[in-house]
């Protein structure tokens, strides 16, 4: 169920280009940001608001993962999660406006 809570709230809040992997088993999604977005950059933005991601470099020892984030859905999906959502699709937002 948290797992369909995330997705919904991922496809309502990020902006489009943003691509949502949901793996068959397992309590996690993969978010892949819009095209040249680093969530290395997102992790920086959200941490200084009191929000903490993954980025998918840290499953890895390249940087192939630059642009994803890896989501655990372990925990109840609460008002107070969809309102870090929205937020972190703004966040998404402004970077990408950063980039134009």
């Amino acid at each position: 169920m948290q797992r369909t809570q995330t997705a919904q709230a991922v496809a309502a809040y990020f902006p489009p280009g943003t691509r949502l992997t949901v793996p068959r088993g397992g309590l996690s999604l993969w978010i892949e940001l819009p095209h040249g977005l680093s969530a290395t950059a997102l992790f920086h933005a959200a941490l200084a608001e009191n929000t903490v991601i993954a980025p998918g470099t840290i499953f890895t020892n390249s940087n192939r993962f630059e642009s994803h984030l890896r989501v655990n859905c372990g925990w109840p999906f609460t008002p107070e999660v969809d309102r870090a959502f929205a937020r972190l699709g703004q966040m998404v937002e402004l970077l990408k406006e950063d980039k134009k």
